[in-house]
């Protein structure tokens, strides 16, 4: 931890490798997801998805699998298919598992993002009325409720391809601290 937070990335990712060859399993999960942290950190989600699925492999129960199976989802809703996100999510939004609401709400908005409203209207009830639910994940929930009851969410299919074929922007530096920096103030270059 101390060469992440001195901003060795490289070497930190090292670290967390010799912690998951090394480390009983629920370590070995830890240090697999901080691993796979870094690589998506670093714009590398093909890599972030492996790490994340070994240490879903890796958990010794259920808290951690479900947690690095959750994040590798994640790391592939703006990429892979929708059957691909659904696959993923099934086993995490059955009754009992740790993260249910979580994936729920990832599944709703994977429907929504392919235009299949009815079905993320449904989840997004389930999760206003889900007992482990957070109160913003329930916020979220009502406001896209009503983003789809208003007609206004029949064009984000749409919008969402669009968004998908766009030209690739340069992706915020995020420091060692996972934080990212302050955006700037842009001028004009008048006074």
């Amino acid at each position: 931890l101390d060469l992440l937070q001195a901003g060795d990335l490289p070497k930190a990712f090292d670290a967390f490798g010799a912690v998951a060859r090394s480390a009983p399993p629920g370590y070995k999960s830890l240090a697999l997801m901080q691993q796979a942290s870094l690589r998506l950190a670093a714009g590398k989600s093909q890599e972030a998805v492996a790490l994340y699925d070994a240490a879903s492999k890796a958990a010794p129960g259920p808290m951690l699998q479900d947690a690095a199976a959750l994040k590798a989802t994640l790391a592939v809703m703006d990429t892979a298919s929708f059957k691909d996100v659904e696959a993923r999510l099934k086993p995490l939004v059955l009754e009992g598992r740790p993260y249910r609401a979580e994936a729920l709400e990832a599944m709703a908005f994977a429907r929504l993002a392919t235009g299949d409203l009815k079905g993320a209207r449904s989840d997004f009830a389930v999760i206003a009325l889900m007992p482990g639910a957070s109160d913003t994940a329930r916020a979220r929930a009502a406001a896209a409720r009503a983003l789809i009851d208003s007609g206004s969410a029949k064009e984000l299919p749409a919008v969402v391809k669009a968004a998908a074929a766009a030209p690739a922007q340069a992706s915020p530096t995020v420091s060692a601290a996972g934080q990212t920096p302050a955006p700037q103030p842009q001028t004009s270059g008048t006074p």
